[in-house]
């Protein structure tokens, strides 16, 4: 009888222990092996490198829509996971490049090659087609020249890189200066002026148009027990510069497939915790690339409800070697900003090789203008960004768990209360209490038999 009941016993701890393990993974579920699996799915070649206004990119929206909705995310606000706006976009017209020079009577003595010697630089295209002289050169140096013809009021820049490769391209600014942006190698622009100075004229166009265009952020969250505070909000941008005209795509693995994917395995981290004490919003930003379109967006409709909230965006985690995790705030923020001052403190605390940078250069700074503190942590690495280069064998699983070693921080401490774990796992300490009693009297009662035995008792 007694081996009976010392069997159930031992069977009731192992039962306890069992529910203590599983409460243990629970609280230690985010998975950057899961989290670089998405990356690499995000940023392949079948989504063309998600350009705001492409199908590749709607595609990326629904594949997002459709992981918030498996993790049990509810609808933001009753919007079906979508938040729709309208902004403008580059759009492809199926017509053929070209760079050419043009003599008096209008013929056409060379070309160039795109790709080779030119491309495109995506940041506008207000004009796609322009002719022009030497008259029609406002500037010009080394490095390029800024043209400007009159006749039709147009303005395009023809510039070089440093590295004299045609290999970066840019995000699109509806308002930046110029009408046209093309890049060119430094043989290329040296070419160009030998024949404006003979009197030839060039001749350029480039197959885009600007297009009002509606685009998706995609929104989920988690009801939290006391809707009344004020949201905690996770954001990442997944949107990227798309592919050039000779069809080489730009990935972007690290910028933002990278903080995409720690957004959606933040949402499952969180969703495993239990009920939060707040409202916790979930959004993936589209259109960054376009000049922070989503988050201003974003702000712009839902900024009376995110009054006194905090906002961690993720932009570009994965990278690790040498490089630091950035806390980036906007341009009027400072070390002693309190979110910026907090961040910082636990890494110091945590030993992570960390620095700032503050510019209004990623989807924080929209809600930093409504008065909304935000921070946005990125992998400090520029190397590939906006290069073919930025691909998935590049990212890092140790980076992704830095990061993460600092949101798990700031997660229990602004989105549960003091009492977290007795609050949501209170059957853990009951279950881990239990199981040790029940191990302990039976170890004092094998102990206590054997002393017994010895004895002759």
């Amino acid at each position: 009888m007694k081996k009976i009941g010392i069997s159930l016993l031992i069977l009731i701890s192992i039962i306890l222990c069992s529910i203590s393990f599983s409460t243990y993974i629970k609280l230690n579920n985010f998975k950057s092996n899961d989290a670089k699996n998405t990356i690499e799915y995000i940023c392949g070649d079948a989504f063309q490198g998600r350009l705001g206004g492409t199908l590749e990119n709607s595609m990326v929206a629904n594949y997002i829509k459709s992981e918030f909705k498996t993790i049990g995310l509810e609808p933001f606000n009753d919007n079906n996971y979508y938040q729709s706006f309208t902004t403008k976009c580059p759009q492809r017209v199926d017509k053929t490049p070209l760079l050419s020079v043009i003599d008096k009577q209008g013929n056409i003595v060379k070309t160039y090659d795109y790709g080779v010697n030119y491309k495109e630089t995506l940041l506008n295209f207000r004009i796609n087609e322009l002719e022009f002289s030497s008259a029609d050169i406002k500037n010009k140096n080394t490095n390029g020249l800024f043209v400007s013809n009159p006749s039709i009021n147009s303005n395009a820049i023809f510039v070089t890189t440093v590295d004299n490769t045609l290999n970066f391209r840019g995000s699109f600014f509806e308002n930046s200066d110029a009408d046209l942006y093309i890049l060119i190698t430094k043989e290329t622009l040296s070419d160009i002026n030998s024949y404006l100075d003979e009197g030839y004229s060039i001749y350029t166009y480039i197959p885009y148009e600007v297009q009002d265009v509606t685009l998706n952020n995609v929104v989920g969250t988690i009801k939290g027990s006391n809707p009344d505070l004020p949201p905690l909000v996770f954001g990442a941008h997944f949107d990227h510069v798309g592919a050039d005209l000779a069809g080489t795509i730009y990935n972007g693995a690290l910028d933002n497939a990278s903080g995409t994917a720690f957004l959606i395995e933040l949402a499952k981290y969180i969703k495993n915790l239990g009920t939060p004490d707040r409202n916790i919003i979930f959004v993936a930003f589209n259109g960054e690339e376009l000049g922070l379109k989503g988050s201003t967006a974003f702000t712009e409709e839902y900024g009376d409800l995110l009054k006194d909230s905090r906002v961690y965006n993720f932009d570009m985690i994965g990278s690790y070697d040498g490089v630091p995790l950035c806390i980036m705030s906007g341009s009027g923020s400072s070390v002693k900003s309190p979110l910026v001052d907090e961040v910082a403190t636990v890494m110091k605390e945590s030993k992570i090789y960390f620095n700032y940078l503050f510019e209004d250069a990623s989807d924080h700074a929209p809600f930093i203008n409504i008065g909304i503190e935000a921070i946005t942590l990125c992998d400090n690495d520029t190397s590939r960004i906006h290069t073919p280069n930025d691909r998935i064998e590049y990212i890092s699983e140790t980076a992704i768990d830095r990061c993460f070693s600092i949101m798990k921080v700031f997660i229990i401490k602004d989105a549960y209360s003091d009492n977290f774990i007795y609050t949501n796992f209170s059957y853990l300490i009951l279950a881990s209490a239990l199981s040790t009693s029940i191990l302990v009297v039976i170890v004092s009662f094998i102990v206590i038999k054997k002393r017994k035995h010895k004895k002759g008792i």
